[in-house]
């Protein structure tokens, strides 16, 4: 281990509300695209019959720019397939811009529904390409991804100004990247005409993106199934609101030969499995199997359960590099509280990789919520303001949840949709220190839903209560740079701040810059800003729009955005104790600014950051911080099994 983490907690979270942009009108790029399409109805173009080979309907012969707001509308198609064969829409696009990154933006629609990547993790429309792709790598190790779709953004277009320039995303390594085919047989009309529309909803001052569309193909493959009728339909109906249910102790048990957990809701039986690495290369089991690789046989012949009464049991193994002491705990409202006493025995420090999984042995689970998050491409998500997972079953829910302060810190959801078709909450990241001990604590709900809707929110209600975390937000965040505020009269700003009931303006980094007009941020250019006298700009304007805001809307709290990991006031060479680097001693990247360094309360970037602090609040003397990357950096270190 080549840094300790530091950890903090919080005891609320900041939360804002993004604004929506409403698209309107009927544009020339609309009538353009819907006459082309009605002039070739008669031809195949717009016309297919279904056929044992399979028939094809070309909707464009050439490429279309779509500017943002604007869409891209084939209509009049006719198609006769039935709903059980296979229907797919393949087409090319881009953004017309320079190549190397990708950008959001591009909402499709099938006779009015909105097309996503999949429906749930059974039903996927996206046929040729991962749910998710490659996004950062770091000598050949990919650490970030993204999905091709995000229920807010859109669709993802790689940045390219032709087709042939794949070479260009590399780090994407797919030679297919511009091309999508989706299967929509589910949303056609076979008794009466049918619509696609391309709508790009791209805006905002980051710069418009033209989208490029072209080879715009439906086609029947008859070698696959379709999903039949009603495949997009909601799993989670509106039902009208109610109280959750007052649940009573959830009928589980610890399993007296493995340690495992084990729940019974109605027919159906539900196990929780644990496993703990240890130093070079192993998986210590609790719960039930497959037993890992390489199990230490002194820990698994160790292994102790007791029961202690009707609603506690004890587990204790010893290993070589550890011991173990877990005690569980049943509570009313459906709550299973677990302790994982883990003892480093050994002389040096313990790095530990902990999972805790909903074992479903190879069954394919429809819908996961992870970190409330219910995307089927997510597979592993990070969200400390929310730790926890959420799985509905039938008639009722499970729901597991990381309650202890560092396994909050470190905890990832996972879906392991390779293997086990399992999915639940682990760390990657535990250090303990020799001859030390640490207890992590996280809970399991698990209670059958009297109205068998396997509500969410009832899940969320039970944690929110035994949280003690039902508090009153004073109204929403606001997000504006200096600019901004300089450039709206005061008028304006108190008229605003007093019909939304804004409890607080988070004041931005970037501004623009009156040297040049450009938009900068001192947060990510603020080596350049100290040798070009930016930094001083950016401070008069802040100065200015403090007190403009301060007389325009008193009430209105001023937080100032901070983020950890770049925020100081000198270079990473003036933090030796504070880099992070990797095995091999070299310096760990934070794309795309510099090499990363970690604070503590003592080391010499944790006094940088203090530095930086006292210069906020004394300058400006605002009501607090918009503290971003808190909780995490971008790169994360985590251990792998060796």
């Amino acid at each position: 281990m080549t840094y300790n983490n530091i950890m903090t907690v919080l005891n609320r979270t900041f939360i804002y509300l993004m604004p929506l942009m409403v698209l309107s009108g009927c544009c020339h790029q609309h009538r353009e695209m819907q006459m082309q399409c009605k002039k070739s109805k008669t031809t195949q173009c717009c016309k297919a019959s279904s056929a044992s080979g399979g028939s094809q309907i070309a909707l464009s012969d050439k490429a279309v720019q779509i500017t943002p707001g604007n869409s891209a509308i084939y209509d009049n198609i006719s198609i006769t397939a039935p709903p059980t064969t296979r229907v797919k829409l393949s087409f090319l696009m881009r953004t017309d811009r320079p190549s190397g990154g990708f950008s959001h933006g591009v909402n499709i629609y099938v006779n009015g529904t909105m097309l996503i990547a999949a429906e749930n993790r059974h039903l996927k429309r996206l046929l040729n390409k991962p749910l998710n792709f490659p996004y950062k790598q770091w000598k050949g190790v990919t650490y970030d991804t993204r999905r091709w779709y995000r229920p807010k953004t859109g669709w993802v277009m790689m940045d390219n100004k032709n087709w042939e320039s794949s070479q260009d995303q590399c780090w994407l390594n797919d030679p297919q990247w511009s091309r999508y085919v989706l299967a929509i047989e589910d949303l056609l009309h076979a008794d009466r005409p049918n619509t696609i529309k391309f709508t790009n909803d791209h805006g905002g001052k980051s710069g418009q993106k033209s989208i490029v569309l072209d080879n715009v193909t439906l086609f029947t493959d008859p070698t696959e199934a379709g999903f039949g009728q009603g495949a997009a339909s909601d799993p989670f109906p509106n039902r009208p609101p109610r109280r959750t249910p007052k649940f009573t102790k959830p009928p589980a048990s610890v399993d007296p030969d493995n340690g495992g957990l084990v729940i019974k809701l109605g027919k159906d039986t539900y196990r929780i499995a644990s496993i703990f690495s240890y130093p070079n290369g192993g998986y210590n089991l609790l719960g039930p199997g497959p037993s890992p690789e390489s199990e230490e046989q002194a820990f698994a012949k160790s292994l102790s359960v007791i029961k202690v009464d009707d609603d506690t049991w004890t587990a204790t193994a010893v290993g070589e590099h550890y011991s173990l002491k877990r005690c569980v705990k049943l509570f009313d409202n459906a709550k299973i509280q677990i302790k994982d006493q883990i003892t480093n025995t050994s002389p040096t420090d313990l790095g530990l990789i902990v999972k805790h999984y909903l074992r479903f042995d190879r069954r394919i689970i429809p819908h996961v919520f992870m970190s409330g998050d219910s995307d089927p491409p997510a597979n592993n998500v990070s969200k400390r303001p929310n730790p926890s997972l959420y799985v509905p079953v039938d008639g009722g829910g499970l729901g597991l949840l990381a309650e202890d302060d560092f396994f909050r810190m470190q905890m990832q959801c996972f879906y392991d949709e390779d293997d086990l078709h399992g999915t639940g909450i682990k760390t990657e990241r535990m250090t303990i220190p020799p001859g030390q001990s640490y207890c992590m604590e996280w809970s399991v709900y698990a209670y059958k839903d009297p109205d068998g809707s396997g509500d969410y929110f009832d899940f969320i209600n039970l944690v929110r209560n035994d949280w003690n975390t039902n508090f009153r937000l004073d109204g929403p965040y606001i997000f504006a740079t200096s600019t901004e505020l300089l450039d709206t009269d005061h008028a304006t700003l108190a008229k605003v701040a007093a019909a939304h009931g804004t409890f607080a303006c988070v004041l931005m980094s970037s501004f623009i810059d009156p040297a040049d007009n450009e938009s900068r941020s001192w947060f990510t250019h603020f080596y350049y800003g100290k040798k070009s006298g930016m930094f001083d700009r950016w401070l008069i304007q802040m100065d200015a729009a403090v007190a403009k805001m301060r007389k325009s809307t008193p009430n209105v709290k001023l937080l100032h955005k901070y983020e950890s990991l770049l925020n100081v006031l000198d270079d990473i060479d003036k933090f030796p104790d504070s880099q992070v680097r990797d095995q091999n001693k070299e310096l760990v990247p934070y794309p795309p600014y510099r090499d990363l360094a970690y604070p503590t309360l003592t080391n010499s970037y944790g006094r940088g950051m203090t530095k930086m602090l006292e210069f906020i609040m004394n300058r400006y003397k605002v009501d607090g911080l918009f503290w971003r990357a808190i909780l995490s950096g971008r790169f994360a270190a985590n251990f792998n099994k060796n």
